[in-house]
């Protein structure tokens, strides 16, 4: 057994856990998903029902580690709540194109993550062909 332990991959991190009264994320129609690249935080995901959780790699543990407790918390809260959500508190527009304006990247769907650079650069060639507003 502990050879087979000896095999897995560990790596320092760190799970936070935020606590709502419920899951506001999907009354907006949200997954609370996401995946930041800057900052502390990493990613959030749902626990359950008005839990988020979310985890900070190693390379940014420095920063958690180091400061006072109320700072951190401070931070690690402000992270939270600007995250699930903000690329679609843009309102209904967002992604679309507005010729010779047109629209695609990661950021422009939902979590940012490559399925959405995929969709939304076929999108906006898509639209650029037909000369349309549309996405």
């Amino acid at each position: 057994m502990l050879g087979s332990l000896r095999r897995h991959r560990h790596a320092l991190a760190s799970k936070e856990v935020f606590a709502y009264p419920d899951s506001f994320w999907e009354a907006q129609g949200q997954n609370g998903s996401a995946y930041a690249e800057t900052g502390v935080l990493g990613g959030t995901w749902p626990q359950r029902e008005g839990i988020l959780s979310a985890l900070v790699p190693a390379e940014r543990l420095a920063p958690l580690l180091a400061g006072p407790p109320e700072l951190v918390e401070s931070e690690l809260i402000g992270e939270a709540v600007t995250r699930p959500g903000d690329v679609m508190a843009v309102g209904p527009l967002h992604g679309s194109h507005e010729p010779p304006f047109y629209v695609g990247g990661s950021d422009q769907w939902v979590c940012g993550y490559m399925e959405g650079a995929v969709r939304t650069g076929r999108g906006a060639a898509s639209a650029a062909l037909r000369g349309s507003a549309e996405g």
